[in-house]
């Protein structure tokens, strides 16, 4: 009898293991979002998007994860909004002797939703040289109040943060990044989209580089940069 019932036991403990495993939920893995087909022919052929078309398709695309920001990442610059910032940042991005060849960008996480990063150019003297660090962030984006990877130059003392450089990047369908950048000493200027692209994952995060900048304040730089209040209201520093 005694057999019998340590049995009995073992079938119903066994049973009753069985029925929670079946019971657990099933969690489906986070998929893209699906995106129309008249967005996907203007992902297709992004480097030929006018900024406002490049700014209506970032409008759509996800933000990447800190996570996958890392690394060295080559770039593309595409197009510009007005003759002069076509003549000057061509002129810039192109100069072998300061600020250099532009190359593309390098990020590192330094937590769940922060992180820091450069730009990388090649110079006649020196070859591959690293400048113009950044702060990353995720958080809402200027364009739309949507989460964006978010590169603040001002962070750091340097020419591109004196002209409140900063950076948004949203992942596309072919894996690549489409950035819009804005800069500028006037409200005017500010308002003017840059698009870029960044391509290839090339390398690793080299080092820290940079001074940070003395009294810096990311909420203040957000405000006046115009972004949504909740880009600058939930104590971000």
């Amino acid at each position: 009898m005694k057999i019998a019932a340590d049995l009995l036991r073992q079938l119903f403990a066994a049973t009753t293991l069985a029925l929670v495993v079946v019971a657990q939920p099933v969690v489906a893995e986070e998929s893209a979002p699906v995106l129309s087909p008249e967005v996907m022919q203007m992902a297709a052929r992004v480097e030929e998007l006018t900024p406002e078309q490049a700014v209506e398709l970032f409008k759509h695309l996800p933000a990447p994860t800190m996570e996958e920001m890392n690394g060295e990442f080559s770039g593309e610059m595409t197009t510009f909004p007005t003759l002069w910032k076509t003549v000057f940042w061509t002129v810039a991005s192109h100069n072998p002797f300061y600020p250099g060849i532009w190359e593309g960008k390098s990020f590192t996480q330094t937590g769940p939703d922060s992180g820091r990063g450069y730009n990388t150019v090649w110079r006649l003297a020196g070859g591959k040289t690293d400048l113009w660090p950044m702060q990353t962030s995720i958080g809402p984006s200027y364009f739309d109040g949507q989460p964006s990877f978010r590169l603040v130059y001002r962070a750091y003392d340097h020419y591109a943060g004196d002209i409140h450089m900063l950076d948004e990047v949203r992942r596309l369908p072919d894996g690549r990044y489409l950035g819009i950048g804005r800069t500028g000493d006037t409200v005017e200027e500010r308002r003017m989209p840059m698009p870029f692209l960044l391509k290839a994952r090339i390398g690793d995060y080299r080092e820290d580089i940079g001074t940070p900048r003395p009294g810096f304040n990311q909420s203040e730089e957000f405000e006046l940069l115009e972004f949504p209040a909740s880009a600058y209201q939930a104590g971000d520093q």
